[in-house]
């Protein structure tokens, strides 16, 4: 399934990719290029940006095929 990468306060998709890893590495590219209001979209619905996004692209947390950011626990080797 594709994911939108998207960004502005009215989105506009910048770039369709063909994974949820791919999507992530990328939507945390343009937050690195201080891009504005980023988001990863799923055409289903559901989204996930701001911090949440941060996070799962940091790692802290991780990003589930349907845009939910899970904690993965300070103790797991995920971190």
């Amino acid at each position: 399934m594709p994911y939108l990468v998207a960004r502005g306060t009215e989105p506009v998709v910048i770039k369709e990719m063909p994974s949820l890893e791919a999507a992530l590495e990328y939507a945390g590219e343009l937050i690195s290029d201080n891009c504005a209001n980023v988001a990863i979209h799923d055409g289903k619905g559901n989204q996930i940006s701001g911090d949440d996004l941060i996070a799962c692209y940091l790692g802290v947390m991780k990003l589930t095929p349907d845009l939910r950011a899970i904690d993965v626990g300070r103790n797991s080797e995920t971190c």
